[in-house]
């Protein structure tokens, strides 16, 4: 009944689809089929329906006598010939094979070709000489390829990459059952209408240029459990994002972007939690449709210290191809102590020290990530795709003097271009102090001194005198 109650919902705001045909006819290989006459000598695939057009599991073709559907370019019914340029919604619907052809005559494809109860398709090809539209490793696109129609209900991949070049996931595209793993390339804008109708999906990461995810994105993904968006976000709508269970989201932008979620059925919006840049906590607290969610912390740690070191961490960035940490000693960002470079990984290539002297770090020198990283040398032989998802690195720098105030520098790099960039101060914890902690967590002992003949208390590198007040 749940998928029912969705589809239902779902045809509410799409193109309307005509449930009735014109005749019937076989193709080549004995494979009755059904068309609708759009105009002229035009026509259109057109899904069978027996019975109600509410009846999910027997509107659709009796069985197929092959694996292989292939629908013809022309069909002749009733001495008169036409040529095949439509594919109607839910035409596809139900299907018991294996893999459909397209032919080239095609010209207009319905969003939701396949969108029904269950069918065994696993692979679209599309005649190469189509010059609308495409197929890659069974799924359609528009020929350009930068707009992904349908993926096969039956196709079995855990993770989906989506190919780089793809500016748009069509209406309902991906209605499958065998995808856990959906990763966006780094040149998606825009997500359609219901895009996502599988219950199996369990994480969707998008890179930085993604702009528009549109209404009922995520109406189908009852198991979704974790959704990454990029920086770059403008405008997303979140119905239905906890509809059936808690989910942990991901927004890397700084600016919280315009989030609608309007559907009353979220109960479990207040037990998912929203990660965000720990500088943008407080704005998303205070944000329209974000505050919803009952816990919103920051995607990268705090920065941990110990006496002669110091555990930084930063949120990866989709579109960097590396990092730069510059450290000083001063506020003024004149005395530099280190910069330390970093590859698209977040591995270690390069150290200078404040004196100019070179170091160069070895390059299998790991950063510690929480996920593997995109092009990780572990991945060699991996049956799975390499993962482009790492959500934040760090790093410990270490040889640092203990009680003193540090200033950094943290840019996020493209090519020599500075794509992003965080500056802030830390200050390392006096000798004595146990290592390894959170400076929130930690309250070093006073110490007194003397200085110039007066009493003075010195604590967190500062100097006070005995009624409390801070001596400059």
């Amino acid at each position: 009944m749940k998928r029912l109650s969705i589809t239902i919902l779902l045809i509410s705001f799409l193109k309307s689809w005509a449930f009735a045909y014109d005749f019937k006819c076989e193709n080549e290989f004995g494979d009755t089929l059904c068309y609708t006459v759009l105009s002229g000598n035009s026509v259109e695939l057109a899904p069978y329906i027996e019975t109600s057009r509410w009846d999910w599991t027997t509107q659709n073709y009796p069985p197929f006598k092959n694996k292989t559907l292939h629908i013809p370019e022309k069909v002749t019914y009733a001495g008169q010939t036409y040529t095949v340029t439509s594919i109607g919604g839910h035409a596809l619907s139900c299907i018991q094979v294996d893999t459909v052809y397209f032919p080239r005559t095609i010209t207009s494809i319905s969003p939701g070709i396949t969108l029904n109860y269950y069918n065994s398709i696993s692979c679209f090809i599309m005649d190469e000489n189509n010059p609308v539209y495409a197929s890659q490793d069974g799924v359609l696109y528009t020929k350009d390829m930068k707009n992904l129609l349908a993926y096969p209900f039956a196709k079995k991949d855990s993770i989906f990459q989506v190919p780089e070049g793809v500016q748009k996931i069509g209406d309902v595209s991906i209605h499958n059952e065998g995808v856990h793993i959906l990763e966006m390339p780094l040149s998606l804008i825009e997500v359609g209408v219901g895009a996502f109708l599988s219950e199996t999906l369990e994480e969707i990461i998008f890179q930085d240029n993604i702009t528009t995810i549109k209404e009922y994105a995520f109406i189908g993904s009852s198991n979704l459990k974790r959704l990454v968006l990029g920086n770059k976000l403008q405008d997303i709508n979140l119905t239905c994002i906890a509809r059936f269970s808690p989910t942990i989201v991901e927004c890397r932008s700084i600016t919280p972007p315009i989030c609608n979620i309007v559907d009353v059925e979220n109960q479990f919006i207040t037990s998912s939690t929203l990660l965000v840049p720990r500088k943008s906590v407080t704005a998303y607290q205070m944000a329209e449709g974000w505050n919803q969610f009952g816990t919103i912390l920051p995607i990268e740690p705090p920065i941990v210290l110990g006496v002669n070191e110091a555990e930084v961490s930063w949120v990866q960035n989709f579109s960097a191809t590396g990092y730069v940490w510059h450290l000083y000693s001063d506020a003024e960002h004149t005395q530099l102590v280190m910069t330390l470079t970093f590859d698209a990984r977040g591995y270690l290539i390069g150290i200078t020290l404040g004196d100019s002297t070179p170091l160069q770090a070895a390059a299998d020198n790991p950063v510690y990530a929480p996920q593997r990283s995109a092009d990780d040398p572990s991945d060699e032989g991996d049956s799975e795709p390499t993962r482009r998802y790492a959500g934040y690195y760090s790093f410990t720098i270490h040889s640092l003097s203990p009680g003193r105030q540090y200033y950094y520098v943290r840019q996020s790099l493209a090519g020599e271009r500075v794509i992003d960039e965080e500056s802030g101060s830390f200050e390392t914890l006096p000798d004595g102090a146990p290592t390894g902690v959170n400076p929130l967590l930690f309250e070093p002992q006073p110490q007194k001194t003397f200085e110039n003949g007066m009493l003075r208390i010195r604590k967190n590198g500062n100097s006070f005198n005995v009624n409390g007040t801070k001596v400059e």
